[in-house]
This record gives structure tokens, C-alpha cells and sequence, in this order.
């Protein structure tokens, strides 16, 4: 039997019963990323921000949505691959959607938005001290790169917050709002407050974990890998959404866009690559 809580239930159950909490937060980024496209009107926003919550959700419905899926299931079943790919899903989930409930122009799914940035939040809180770090460094393989995979997350760190620092100070100086916030039509930029709060701080606390091999820094770094590699291609597409819809100039960062899933993928491929079971010796499914 496996060590158990004060209600008396072991870990893995507890964990299950978050794996099945998690569908619920899954059916409804299905449901709100189906009524994204086909909801004519759903979105009262401006086109450049309308056609990116729709390049989103289409990212959503053909990677996310059964990303997430086999996760749950495979996690449910004990592998640790899974567990840390699902807990950065999550964190995924709750980034996304802050974009939808505190950017998006009021609309009918707005308690749906709700549920799915505050369903992450609680599922985190609970699955992240579940995670037994100790079997997750003993899982990666000692000839992991993760010196390698650790300046790669702290480039991005650098880039967003140099990109988002450097048009902040520019403001200050010469009191001229930033283009992409008067694009988006918001009163504030949402991009960069969640970058700047959450992402880039994420980034570099990995980038240092996962230097040292802190025992965090696997999960940590997991996180931050996974959101890496699912997010760029979610640029990619909101890209193509609003270049179809006519948006001017939104191709000129698409190669940038491309740079970055292709260093993305690759990096979360390398280290859930590396990752075994301790038992074994298999590779983890």
C-alpha cells in the first residue's frame, strides 16, 4: 500500500481523483474552444483579437484537448511521464485562459472562463506536493542535457521580458501607449502582466533548478518545457487565423514563431526523452 494522507487515502488515489476533477476543466476547454469557432458572435472583441482567441482554440481542440486526455489516463495509471506532461497542461490551461477572463471583451461563456482559470489554480495546489521529486530525479537519466535545456528556458525568459520591459520603458520615456496594447483595444497590456508576473519569473527559477539538478527543478522545469512547446504553436496559429481574416502586418513575426515551436518541442522531446522508471529500468509510457 502506498503511504497515506490524514483522510486515509494513499497518494495515487488522491491523485487519481485529481485526474478525474481534471476532465472536467478538459470538457469545458473543449466545449469553450468548439463554441470559439463555431459560435458565431461569441467573441465581441476587435478582429486582431478575435481572430487570435480563434487560431487559439483551434490549437486546442486538435493538440490540447487529447494531449491532456492521454495524460490523465496514462497518469491515472502510474506513469510519471504523464504526470509531470499533465501538471504542465494545467499550468497551460490556468495561463491561457487568465487571457479569456481578464482580456476578453464580456461575453456568454464568461463563468466558463471562470471555472477554467480557477479549476488549474486549485488542481495545481494540490498535485504539484503530490509529486514525488526524489523518483522524479532519480527517472531522468544521468546523461540528460539539462545545462543545455536550462539556457534554453532562460533565452525565452531574456527575450519575453526584454520584448515586454523594453516597450514599458519606452512609455515611460516617451508616453507613447505600445502598439500591440492599442491593438488589442485593451485599457491595460494582459500579455505583458502575465508574462512579467508569472511566466518569466517561472522560467528562471527552472532555468537555475534545473542547472543545480534541485530536485524541483525537474517538475519545475516540466512545467515550464511543456507550456514551451504547446504555446508557440498556439502563436502559430492565432498567426494564420488573423492573417486569413486579413489582419495586416501579423506575418512579419511567423518565422519567429517558427524558430521558437522548433526550439520548444524539441527541448520538451529531449527532456521527457531522458525520463525512465526507477524500477525497471523501461522507459516510462
Amino acid at each position: 500500500m502506498g503511504r497515506k494522507d490524514r483522510e486515509g487515502m494513499t497518494m495515487q488515489q488522491r491523485k487519481t481523483m485529481l485526474y478525474n476533477v481534471s476532465l472536467v476543466a478538459l470538457v469545458l476547454a473543449a466545449f469553450a474552444s468548439a463554441a470559439g469557432l463555431f459560435w458565431s458572435g461569441l467573441y465581441r472583441d476587435n478582429q486582431w483579437v478575435t481572430t487570435q482567441f480563434q487560431g487559439a482554440d483551434a490549437v486546442r481542440l486538435l493538440f490540447f484537448v487529447p494531449l491532456f486526455l492521454a495524460a490523465a489516463v496514462y497518469g491515472k495509471r502510474g506513469s510519471l511521464r504523464a504526470e509531470l506532461l499533465w501538471i504542465g497542461l494545467l499550468w497551460t490551461l490556468l495561463y491561457d485562459y487568465a487571457f479569456y477572463l481578464f482580456a476578453a471583451a464580456f461575453n456568454g461563456l464568461f463563468l466558463v472562463y471562470v471555472v477554467l482559470f480557477a479549476l488549474p489554480i486549485f488542481l495545481l495546489v494540490l498535485a504539484i506536493p503530490a509529486v514525488d521529486v526524489q523518483r522524479v530525479q532519480d527517472a531522468c537519466s544521468k546523461r540528460a542535457p539539462l545545462k543545455p535545456i536550462a539556457i534554453y528556458l532562460a533565452m525565452v525568459a531574456f527575450v519575453l521580458g526584454a520584448m515586454w520591459l523594453a516597450q514599458t520603458i519606452g512609455f515611460l520615456i516617451t508616453g507613447e501607449v505600445p502598439p500591440s496594447v492599442t491593438d488589442s483595444g485593451h485599457p491595460t497590456a494582459v500579455v505583458f502582466a502575465l508574462d512579467l508576473s508569472l511566466l518569466v519569473p517561472g522560467l528562471v527559477w527552472a532555468a537555475m533548478a534545473l542547472w543545480k539538478r534541485h530536485p524541483w527543478g525537474y517538475v519545475l522545469g516540466s512545467m515550464m518545457l511543456v507550456k514551451g512547446a504547446i504555446y508557440p504553436v498556439a502563436l502559430l496559429g492565432m498567426t494564420l487565423f488573423a492573417s486569413r481574416a486579413g489582419v495586416p502586418g501579423v506575418l512579419d513575426l511567423l518565422g519567429f514563431w517558427l524558430v521558437f515551436s522548433i526550439g520548444g518541442l524539441t527541448a520538451a522531446l529531449v527532456f521527457f526523452g531522458h525520463l525512465r522508471t526507477t524500477a525497471s529500468g523501461k522507459r516510462s509510457p
